[in-house]
């Protein structure tokens, strides 16, 4: 479920050389490896909250080891965020 990345020796730069259907969500402090955006940022595209209506834009899945968990890990679906970030591109353009 993780993306294959190959560090460049002269930048240090990950790129993603194979996207996967569902990424994690990055640990604080860290940036998405597909689209550069913020922990907090993917949350707010994932979570329900206010600003969405209860409903999140980008879809999204909780993994957990055991049903009664409380706690998972949260993995966003690469394909849900693409089309997200390039329809919010289209309306940009648009305006």
């Amino acid at each position: 479920m993780e993306t294959s990345e190959k560090k460049t020796r002269r930048s240090g730069v990950r790129t993603v050389t194979e996207v996967t259907e569902f990424i994690r969500l990055p640990k604080s402090g860290d940036r998405c490896v597909v689209t550069g955006l913020s922990r907090s940022a993917l949350c707010g595209l994932v979570l329900p909250s206010l600003a969405n209506g209860g409903k999140p834009p980008v879809k999204s899945k909780v993994l957990k080891s055991n049903p009664g968990n409380m706690r998972g890990i949260r993995l966003i679906h690469v394909g849900s965020l693409l089309q997200f970030l390039n329809r919010e591109e289209d309306q940009d353009q648009g305006s």
